[in-house]
């Protein structure tokens, strides 16, 4: 069973503590998946959804890529761009709402730089445009 690297178990303990209610479930591959709750506008409806995503066994050199949310989002009755309803997550028997997000939508990862809070802050980026 492949393990995750030293700075992924950090990022995920300054993770943790930034956001209490944070969960995360290891993959044989090395993969971790993290689910915690992010306050999000209005505007969709909820004031804050489950979010989910994957922490690769490259990381930091590989961040994150897509991020998932829990309920479904629409925007006026439809899917809102770039996301899609009930999409398989890899490694997990689940399927949820995922988002065709990457972090160069923002700016360039820098594995040195970046952490696990740059991530969440760029996925409440795109959850902040309600669109």
């Amino acid at each position: 069973m492949a393990k995750p690297s030293p700075r992924a178990v950090a990022d995920l303990a300054y993770l943790k503590e930034r956001h209490p209610d944070t969960q995360t479930t290891e993959i044989d591959n090395g993969n971790v998946w993290v689910a915690l709750e992010l306050p999000i506008p209005a505007g969709w409806g909820v004031i804050t959804v489950k979010l989910w995503f994957s922490v690769p066994l490259a990381y930091p050199a590989t961040p994150p890529d897509c991020f998932w949310v829990e309920p479904q989002l629409t925007i006026n009755g439809g899917v809102p761009q770039n996301s899609q309803h009930n999409y398989q997550m890899p490694d997990l028997s689940r399927s949820l709402h995922w988002f065709s997000w990457h972090i160069n939508n923002d700016n360039q990862w820098d594995g040195n730089r970046d952490t696990l809070m740059t991530w969440v802050t760029a996925c409440r980026k795109r959850l902040d445009q309600v669109k």
